[in-house]
C-alpha cells in the first residue's frame, strides 16, 4: 500500500500465488494406480501419475487432447480446470505355429508371425496332413476356448503358440489278410479273401471272426488281429484258419 502524503522513489514488487485447478484425468480404457488426482485441486506444476496402466498397450503419457494436443508430465495453466488424455500404443506380440505333425507347400513355411493386440490376427497358415482333416488354429493344446481365425482380434497380451487342430479323415483305407491251412500243413495267403475297409484315421479296430465251413480260425504267431488306423492305409490285420479233420468210420456191410 502506497500512502499519498510518502514523497520520492519507490520500487513495487510483485507478489505471486501459485495457481490451483481442478485435474481430470481420462485413461482412455486405462487403469491408473499410485498418485492418481483425477478430481482433485492440485496447484500448478504437480506431477501426473506415471502408474498408468492398459492390457495389450504401451503408455505414452498425457496430452492435452484425446487426439492430437501437447504431451505433459505435469499440471499445467488453465482456467480453474485441467483435463488430461492417457495415450496408448498397442503393443507387439509374436505367434509360434505348432503344425502338430502337418506341414505346408514348401515356400509357405512360416514358423512365427508378429501380431498387433486389439487388430485382426490376418492371413494364417494353412497346413495338410495325411489321413486327416485341418480343423483351425486353436491357442491352447487342448483346444479349448475359440478358434483363431484371420479376422479374430487379437486379445491375448503375450506372445503365444497357436496349436494345429486334426481331425481323422473317416474314409481312411485298411486291409485284412486271410490264410488257410492247404493239405501240406501250411498256411498260406488267400488274396480272393481279402477285404479292404474303412475307418478313422487313429481309431483301434479289430477283426471280426467269421465261420467258415471246414475250417476254424486259430492262433498264429504272424496274427495280427487289432491296430490303429494308419494315416497312409498301410494297416494289414491278418487272421489264420486252420483246416477241420474228421473222423471217418468204414462199414465192411458184410464185406
Amino acid at each position: 500500500e502506497v500512502l499519498s502524503t510518502e514523497k520520492g522513489n519507490k520500487i513495487f514488487y510483485a507478489k505471486w500465488s501459485i495457481k490451483k485447478l481442478t485435474v481430470t484425468l481420462d485413461a482412455n480404457r486405462g487403469t491408473i494406480g499410485e498418485g492418481n488426482i483425477s478430481g482433485e485441486t492440485k496447484p500448478y506444476g504437480t506431477a501426473l501419475p506415471t502408474d498408468v496402466t492398459r492390457t495389450g498397450y504401451e503408455f505414452l503419457g498425457w496430452f492435452t487432447e484425446l487426439s492430437g494436443g501437447e504431451r505433459v508430465e505435469t499440471v499445467g495453466d488453465g482456467d480453474g480446470s485441467v483435463t488430461y488424455y492417457a495415450r496408448w500404443q498397442a503393443k507387439e506380440y509374436t505367434i509360434t505355429f505348432n503344425y502338430n505333425g502337418g506341414s505346408v507347400h514348401e515356400g509357405e513355411e512360416k514358423e512365427t508371425e508378429k501380431v498387433t493386440f486389439g487388430q485382426a490376427v490376418g492371413a494364417l497358415p494353412a497346413p495338410e496332413k495325411l489321413g486327416y482333416s485341418f480343423d483351425g488354429w486353436w491357442a491352447n493344446a487342448s483346444f479349448e476356448g475359440e478358434e483363431i481365425t484371420a479376422t479374430s482380434i487379437w486379445s491375448i497380451a503375450g506372445d503365444t503358440t497357436l496349436f494345429a487342430k486334426w481331425i481323422g479323415n473317416n474314409d481312411t483305407a485298411y486291409k485284412i489278410e486271410y490264410y488257410f491251412e492247404n493239405l501240406q500243413g501250411e498256411f498260406e495267403h488267400i488274396e480272393n479273401r481279402d477285404e479292404t475297409k474303412y475307418c478313422v484315421t487313429g481309431t483301434s479296430v479289430s477283426v471280426e471272426f467269421k465261420a467258415i465251413e471246414g475250417f476254424s480260425r486259430v492262433s498264429n504267431a504272424n496274427e495280427v488281429l487289432t491296430g490303429n488306423i494308419l494315416p497312409d492305409g498301410s494297416l494289414v490285420l491278418k487272421i489264420y484258419y486252420a483246416r477241420r479233420t474228421y473222423a471217418i468210420t468204414l462199414n465192411k456191410n458184410g464185406g
